[in-house]
Protein backbone atom coordinates (compact mmCIF):
# COMPACT_ATOMS: atom_id res chain seq x y z
CA UNK A 1 0.00 0.00 0.00
CA UNK A 2 1.47 3.60 -0.89
CA UNK A 3 0.06 5.29 1.47
CA UNK A 4 0.32 9.13 0.98
CA UNK A 5 -0.06 12.27 3.48
CA UNK A 6 -2.58 14.68 0.95
CA UNK A 7 -5.34 15.79 2.70
CA UNK A 8 -5.16 16.76 6.23
CA UNK A 9 -8.39 17.19 8.41
CA UNK A 10 -8.16 19.61 11.53
CA UNK A 11 -11.31 19.67 13.61
CA UNK A 12 -11.54 22.80 15.58
CA UNK A 13 -13.59 24.72 18.32
CA UNK A 14 -10.69 27.68 18.50
CA UNK A 15 -9.47 26.74 21.48
CA UNK A 16 -6.13 26.60 22.58
CA UNK A 17 -5.65 22.92 22.71
CA UNK A 18 -7.48 22.88 19.33
CA UNK A 19 -5.06 25.22 18.71
CA UNK A 20 -2.04 23.38 19.80
CA UNK A 21 -3.55 19.95 17.40
CA UNK A 22 -3.73 22.80 14.57
CA UNK A 23 0.06 23.45 14.80
CA UNK A 24 1.07 20.14 14.89
CA UNK A 25 -1.05 19.78 11.67
CA UNK A 26 0.45 22.91 9.81
CA UNK A 27 4.00 21.03 10.26
CA UNK A 28 2.78 18.13 9.48
CA UNK A 29 1.44 19.76 6.35
CA UNK A 30 4.62 21.25 5.42
CA UNK A 31 6.68 18.03 5.21
CA UNK A 32 4.00 16.71 3.28
CA UNK A 33 3.15 19.65 0.66
CA UNK A 34 -0.17 18.84 1.87
CA UNK A 35 -3.74 20.18 2.33
CA UNK A 36 -5.49 21.30 5.70
CA UNK A 37 -8.89 21.26 5.30
CA UNK A 38 -9.93 23.39 8.82
CA UNK A 39 -13.35 22.54 9.70
CA UNK A 40 -15.75 23.80 12.93
CA UNK A 41 -18.80 21.88 13.31
CA UNK A 42 -21.87 23.61 15.65
CA UNK A 43 -24.25 21.03 17.00
CA UNK A 44 -27.92 21.31 16.32
CA UNK A 45 -29.81 22.97 18.92
CA UNK A 46 -33.21 21.44 19.18
CA UNK A 47 -34.54 23.00 22.68
CA UNK A 48 -33.38 26.49 23.04
CA UNK A 49 -32.79 27.89 19.25
CA UNK A 50 -35.21 30.51 20.09
CA UNK A 51 -34.85 32.94 22.77
CA UNK A 52 -36.87 36.01 23.81
CA UNK A 53 -34.66 39.18 24.59
CA UNK A 54 -36.61 42.57 25.10
CA UNK A 55 -39.27 41.68 23.30
CA UNK A 56 -37.18 40.34 20.48
CA UNK A 57 -36.54 36.14 19.14
CA UNK A 58 -33.29 35.98 19.00
CA UNK A 59 -31.77 32.17 16.70
CA UNK A 60 -28.88 31.69 18.77
CA UNK A 61 -27.96 28.86 16.40
CA UNK A 62 -27.84 31.84 13.47
CA UNK A 63 -25.78 33.51 15.48
CA UNK A 64 -23.38 30.95 17.02
CA UNK A 65 -22.75 30.30 12.84
CA UNK A 66 -21.63 33.49 12.44
CA UNK A 67 -19.15 33.92 15.15
CA UNK A 68 -17.92 30.30 14.20
CA UNK A 69 -17.51 31.86 10.31
CA UNK A 70 -15.77 34.92 11.11
CA UNK A 71 -13.73 33.02 13.45
CA UNK A 72 -13.23 30.54 10.70
CA UNK A 73 -11.72 33.46 8.37
CA UNK A 74 -9.22 34.70 11.07
CA UNK A 75 -7.69 31.42 10.89
CA UNK A 76 -7.70 30.58 7.67
CA UNK A 77 -6.12 34.12 7.24
CA UNK A 78 -3.59 33.38 10.03
CA UNK A 79 -2.39 30.24 7.83
CA UNK A 80 -2.57 31.30 4.70
CA UNK A 81 -0.56 34.54 5.28
CA UNK A 82 2.01 33.13 7.74
CA UNK A 83 2.31 29.58 5.39
CA UNK A 84 2.57 28.99 1.55
CA UNK A 85 -0.20 26.00 2.62
CA UNK A 86 -3.37 25.61 0.57
CA UNK A 87 -6.70 26.02 3.10
CA UNK A 88 -9.92 24.55 2.95
CA UNK A 89 -12.33 25.65 5.45
CA UNK A 90 -15.88 24.90 6.40
CA UNK A 91 -18.32 25.67 8.85
CA UNK A 92 -21.17 22.83 9.33
CA UNK A 93 -24.13 22.20 11.51
CA UNK A 94 -24.45 18.61 13.05
CA UNK A 95 -22.94 15.83 15.22
CA UNK A 96 -19.33 16.39 15.60
CA UNK A 97 -18.53 12.25 14.66
CA UNK A 98 -21.09 12.07 11.61
CA UNK A 99 -19.87 15.50 10.09
CA UNK A 100 -16.40 14.11 10.41
CA UNK A 101 -16.71 10.96 8.78
CA UNK A 102 -18.71 12.76 5.86
CA UNK A 103 -16.42 14.82 5.04
CA UNK A 104 -13.71 12.68 5.62
CA UNK A 105 -14.82 10.51 2.47
CA UNK A 106 -16.02 13.57 0.47
CA UNK A 107 -12.81 14.96 0.59
CA UNK A 108 -10.51 12.45 0.38
CA UNK A 109 -8.91 13.09 4.36
CA UNK A 110 -5.46 11.18 4.67
CA UNK A 111 -5.60 11.95 8.26
CA UNK A 112 -7.78 13.71 10.83
CA UNK A 113 -5.51 15.55 13.95
CA UNK A 114 -7.93 16.39 16.79
CA UNK A 115 -7.03 17.90 20.03
CA UNK A 116 -8.03 15.53 22.82
CA UNK A 117 -9.75 18.43 25.17
CA UNK A 118 -10.28 20.75 22.06
CA UNK A 119 -13.70 19.23 20.81
CA UNK A 120 -15.87 19.94 23.40
CA UNK A 121 -16.18 21.95 25.75
CA UNK A 122 -17.04 20.05 28.83
CA UNK A 123 -14.99 17.83 31.23
CA UNK A 124 -12.37 14.86 30.74
CA UNK A 125 -14.55 11.61 30.66
CA UNK A 126 -16.94 13.63 27.68
CA UNK A 127 -13.63 14.48 25.94
CA UNK A 128 -12.55 11.37 25.85
CA UNK A 129 -16.14 9.99 24.66
CA UNK A 130 -15.77 12.47 21.91
CA UNK A 131 -12.27 11.24 20.74
CA UNK A 132 -13.57 7.47 20.79
CA UNK A 133 -16.35 8.19 19.02
CA UNK A 134 -14.75 10.06 16.56
CA UNK A 135 -12.05 7.06 15.79
CA UNK A 136 -14.46 4.99 15.41
CA UNK A 137 -16.62 6.35 12.77
CA UNK A 138 -13.29 8.04 11.34
CA UNK A 139 -12.92 6.83 7.95
CA UNK A 140 -9.12 7.34 8.07
CA UNK A 141 -6.06 7.33 10.71
CA UNK A 142 -6.78 9.64 13.48
CA UNK A 143 -3.80 11.55 15.60
CA UNK A 144 -4.62 12.91 19.02
CA UNK A 145 -2.72 15.56 20.43
CA UNK A 146 -3.03 15.94 24.30
CA UNK A 147 -3.33 19.49 25.77
CA UNK A 148 0.44 21.03 26.38
CA UNK A 149 2.59 19.25 23.88
CA UNK A 150 4.73 21.64 22.75
CA UNK A 151 6.15 20.08 19.49
CA UNK A 152 5.51 20.09 16.22
CA UNK A 153 7.79 17.09 15.03
CA UNK A 154 8.32 13.37 15.58
CA UNK A 155 11.43 12.29 16.20
CA UNK A 156 10.65 9.71 18.17
CA UNK A 157 8.37 6.70 17.50
CA UNK A 158 6.95 3.91 19.73
CA UNK A 159 5.49 1.02 17.87
CA UNK A 160 3.66 -1.27 19.64
CA UNK A 161 3.10 -5.01 18.65
CA UNK A 162 0.63 -6.59 20.18
CA UNK A 163 -1.27 -9.30 18.66
CA UNK A 164 -4.14 -8.25 16.50
CA UNK A 165 -4.62 -8.04 12.99
CA UNK A 166 -3.14 -5.22 11.00
CA UNK A 167 0.43 -5.17 11.68
CA UNK A 168 1.85 -4.48 8.48
CA UNK A 169 -0.71 -2.39 7.44
CA UNK A 170 -0.19 -0.04 10.40
CA UNK A 171 3.69 0.37 9.19
CA UNK A 172 2.85 0.94 5.36
CA UNK A 173 0.42 4.01 7.75
CA UNK A 174 3.33 5.18 10.02
CA UNK A 175 6.03 4.76 7.19
CA UNK A 176 5.70 8.74 5.68
CA UNK A 177 5.81 9.79 9.15
CA UNK A 178 8.98 8.53 10.06
CA UNK A 179 10.60 9.27 6.50
CA UNK A 180 9.08 13.02 6.31
CA UNK A 181 10.52 13.36 10.03
CA UNK A 182 13.66 11.12 10.05
CA UNK A 183 12.63 9.76 13.17
CA UNK A 184 14.20 6.74 15.23
CA UNK A 185 11.70 3.88 16.17
CA UNK A 186 11.48 2.11 18.75
CA UNK A 187 9.29 -1.42 18.76
CA UNK A 188 7.47 -3.03 21.58
CA UNK A 189 6.36 -6.61 21.25
CA UNK A 190 3.79 -6.65 23.93
CA UNK A 191 1.45 -10.01 25.51
CA UNK A 192 0.28 -10.90 28.54
CA UNK A 193 1.73 -13.48 31.00
CA UNK A 194 -1.10 -15.98 30.61
CA UNK A 195 -0.52 -15.55 26.64
CA UNK A 196 2.99 -17.54 26.22
CA UNK A 197 2.24 -18.85 22.69
CA UNK A 198 2.26 -15.07 21.06
CA UNK A 199 5.83 -14.48 22.18
CA UNK A 200 6.75 -16.35 18.84
CA UNK A 201 4.33 -14.63 16.53
CA UNK A 202 5.13 -10.93 17.87
CA UNK A 203 8.35 -11.77 17.74
CA UNK A 204 8.15 -12.60 14.05
CA UNK A 205 6.18 -9.93 13.34
CA UNK A 206 8.84 -7.10 15.32
CA UNK A 207 11.80 -9.36 13.00
CA UNK A 208 9.81 -8.18 9.63
CA UNK A 209 9.21 -4.77 10.87
CA UNK A 210 12.70 -3.98 12.08
CA UNK A 211 13.84 -5.43 8.53
CA UNK A 212 11.57 -3.25 6.83
CA UNK A 213 12.56 0.18 8.57
CA UNK A 214 16.20 -1.09 8.41
CA UNK A 215 16.10 -1.47 4.79
CA UNK A 216 15.52 2.37 4.44
CA UNK A 217 18.21 3.89 6.85
CA UNK A 218 16.46 4.32 9.95
CA UNK A 219 17.41 3.73 13.63
CA UNK A 220 15.39 1.17 14.73
CA UNK A 221 15.42 -0.87 18.20
CA UNK A 222 12.86 -3.48 19.88
CA UNK A 223 12.26 -5.47 22.98
CA UNK A 224 9.36 -8.21 23.66
CA UNK A 225 7.55 -7.81 27.28
CA UNK A 226 5.17 -9.47 28.96
CA UNK A 227 2.61 -7.77 30.87
CA UNK A 228 -0.72 -7.47 33.13
CA UNK A 229 -1.57 -3.85 32.14
CA UNK A 230 -0.53 -3.42 28.51
CA UNK A 231 -2.18 0.00 28.59
CA UNK A 232 0.39 1.21 31.42
CA UNK A 233 3.14 -0.38 29.80
CA UNK A 234 2.87 1.03 26.49
CA UNK A 235 2.64 4.63 28.30
CA UNK A 236 5.69 4.13 30.48
CA UNK A 237 7.58 3.10 27.30
CA UNK A 238 6.62 6.04 25.66
CA UNK A 239 7.60 7.86 28.48
CA UNK A 240 11.24 6.68 29.17
CA UNK A 241 12.08 6.60 25.39
CA UNK A 242 10.62 10.04 25.16
CA UNK A 243 8.22 9.00 22.42
CA UNK A 244 6.95 12.37 20.47
CA UNK A 245 4.08 9.58 18.78
CA UNK A 246 2.75 6.29 19.90
CA UNK A 247 1.35 4.19 16.95
CA UNK A 248 -1.37 2.10 17.82
CA UNK A 249 -4.22 -0.30 16.40
CA UNK A 250 -7.82 1.28 16.77
CA UNK A 251 -8.95 -1.63 18.75
CA UNK A 252 -10.23 -2.07 21.74
CA UNK A 253 -9.55 -5.22 22.73
CA UNK A 254 -7.55 -8.37 20.93
CA UNK A 255 -9.68 -7.55 18.30
CA UNK A 256 -10.75 -4.82 15.94
CA UNK A 257 -14.39 -5.96 15.79
CA UNK A 258 -14.40 -5.39 19.64
CA UNK A 259 -14.65 -1.71 18.81
CA UNK A 260 -18.53 -2.34 18.75
CA UNK A 261 -18.31 -3.42 22.28
CA UNK A 262 -17.75 -1.23 25.80
CA UNK A 263 -13.61 -2.22 26.13
CA UNK A 264 -11.09 -0.05 26.97
CA UNK A 265 -7.75 -0.42 24.95
CA UNK A 266 -7.87 2.37 23.24
CA UNK A 267 -9.74 4.66 25.41
CA UNK A 268 -7.91 4.35 27.54
CA UNK A 269 -4.42 4.95 25.72
CA UNK A 270 -5.60 8.25 23.81
CA UNK A 271 -7.39 9.70 27.14
CA UNK A 272 -4.01 8.90 29.39
CA UNK A 273 -1.41 9.17 27.17
CA UNK A 274 0.92 12.75 27.20
CA UNK A 275 2.20 11.76 23.99
CA UNK A 276 0.50 12.21 20.62
CA UNK A 277 -1.41 8.88 19.30
CA UNK A 278 -1.61 8.06 15.78
CA UNK A 279 -4.98 5.54 15.81
CA UNK A 280 -5.14 3.09 12.86
CA UNK A 281 -8.28 0.78 12.25
CA UNK A 282 -7.23 -2.40 10.47
CA UNK A 283 -9.13 -3.24 6.96
CA UNK A 284 -11.68 -4.78 7.04
CA UNK A 285 -12.36 -8.13 5.12
CA UNK A 286 -14.99 -10.63 4.17
CA UNK A 287 -13.84 -13.02 7.00
CA UNK A 288 -13.65 -10.48 9.26
CA UNK A 289 -16.88 -8.31 8.70
CA UNK A 290 -18.59 -12.40 9.11
CA UNK A 291 -16.59 -12.33 12.51
CA UNK A 292 -18.06 -9.29 13.52
CA UNK A 293 -21.15 -9.87 12.82
CA UNK A 294 -20.77 -12.86 14.82
CA UNK A 295 -20.06 -11.21 17.91
CA UNK A 296 -22.77 -8.73 17.48
CA UNK A 297 -25.54 -11.06 16.78
CA UNK A 298 -24.46 -13.08 20.03
CA UNK A 299 -24.84 -9.93 21.81
CA UNK A 300 -28.10 -9.05 20.64
CA UNK A 301 -29.28 -12.35 21.86
CA UNK A 302 -28.13 -11.52 25.75
CA UNK A 303 -31.38 -10.47 26.48
CA UNK A 304 -32.62 -10.26 30.02
CA UNK A 305 -35.81 -9.89 30.98
CA UNK A 306 -37.51 -7.09 32.77
CA UNK A 307 -38.86 -7.84 36.07
CA UNK A 308 -40.53 -4.76 37.55
CA UNK A 309 -41.13 -5.48 41.08
CA UNK A 310 -44.91 -4.70 42.49
CA UNK A 311 -45.66 -2.23 45.49
CA UNK A 312 -48.97 -2.11 46.97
Amino acid sequence: MDFRINNILVPTDYSASANIALNVAIEMAKRHSATIHLLNIVEPMVFGKFVNVAGTMINIQKKMLKISTLNMIKHEMSIVNNTVLKVVSSVEVGLIDSVIEEYEKKNNIDITVIGTHGITGYDETVLGSTAMTIIKKSSCPVLSIPPFFGKTSFKSILFPVRFVEGIEEKYDYVKPIIEKNEASIHLLGVFEPENNEEIYPITEELQNIKRKINSSGYVVSYEVLSSTDIEKTILQTADSKKADLIIINATLDKKWYHLFSGNTFTHNIVNQSRTPVLSIKPGITQETVETALKVVYSRAQQYQPLNLATKN
